[in-house]
């Protein structure tokens, strides 16, 4: 019998690989970094098996976590395009392209680039500052982001 876990823990497993840290994971994510261990550990139950290893660097991923991590993924993309199909209605073949960027990207940038976009490309545009917005493309909560300046930790 497989064993029973929700997407949430899974999203998290994933921030905690892409940020190598609970407390990175936890901002990403807009949690405590004590909510991101229970998620974890709840886990690591459910598969019956370490998915983390933890050190004073952070964490690393054990090769079962690694595989999990990598497969959580590709679920969570197929739940996000599950719900893209449903709200771009069935017989409408765009493909949705998210991408949060600041202010002065927005109308400097994409808003141009949008005019220009066969219609096969439905863009959504995010207003998020330049942290927030690296943010949610590691979260996967859109496809790219324009941010300024380099060094945005996650």
């Amino acid at each position: 019998m497989a064993p029973f876990t929700t997407l949430e823990r899974l999203r998290v497993l994933e921030a905690v690989e892409a940020a190598g840290t609970i407390a990175g994971a936890a901002r990403t994510l807009g949690y405590t970094a004590s909510a991101v261990s229970q998620h974890v550990s709840r886990l690591e139950r459910e598969a019956a098996t370490a998915l983390v290893e933890r050190s004073n660097r952070g964490v690393a991923l054990t090769t079962a976590g690694r595989v999990l991590a990598g497969r959580a993924g590709e679920i969570l993309d197929q739940v996000r395009n599950a719900f893209d199909e449903i709200h771009a209605g069935t017989d409408r073949a765009a493909a949705l392209v998210t991408i949060a960027a600041f202010p002065t990207a927005i109308t400097e940038i994409l808003l141009p680039a949008r005019q220009s976009l066969t219609p096969s490309i439905d863009l959504r545009i995010v207003d998020a500052e330049s942290e927030h917005a690296v943010r949610t493309v590691a979260a996967r909560d859109v496809d790219a982001a324009i941010a300024d300046g380099y060094g945005h930790r996650l």
